[in-house]
């Protein structure tokens, strides 16, 4: 209905290669907005019977924005929250952030400096921080 906005729906099945073991689905849903100043979004994943046992469920969502700041540089930002049922997975379980800019240096070079931060959900898990610059060499 709106020129830019789109919407994507994925399903799977995964049958169990063993006796006794437990069929995973997944299921992802994701939304998005996207004109030539910024672009948003907000994505669902959910895996159920996670590595074929039974109530191993886990499940995240995301949100993205970026938005084009001139010919050259565009900021950006991600968010997400991983989880498992019953925190069955809980030293994997966490938050996590980034937020960034490309710059583009010329036609077939871009980088791109950003900071991260991950947050873990097991008690006594400290928070990590960390800082990246993304080279991208094309033709």
């Amino acid at each position: 209905p709106l020129k830019g906005f789109f919407v994507r729906l994925y399903g799977g099945l995964n049958e169990a290669s063993k006796e006794n073991a437990e069929d995973t689905q997944n299921l992802a849903i994701f939304t998005g907005y996207k004109n030539e100043k910024f672009s948003i979004g907000a994505e669902y994943n959910a895996i159920y019977n996670a590595s074929n046992k039974e109530d191993a469920d886990q499940s995240g969502y995301s949100i993205y924005a970026s938005a084009h700041l001139s010919k050259v540089v565009d900021l950006y930002a991600r968010y997400d929250d991983l989880y498992s049922k019953d925190n069955g997975n809980i030293s994997k379980d966490e938050s996590a952030a980034i937020v960034g800019a490309q710059i583009k240096l010329g036609k077939y070079v871009k980088i791109a400096p950003n900071v991260r931060m991950t947050v873990p959900k097991a008690d006594g898990s400290d928070n990590v921080y960390s800082a990246y610059i993304n080279c991208y060499f094309g033709f």
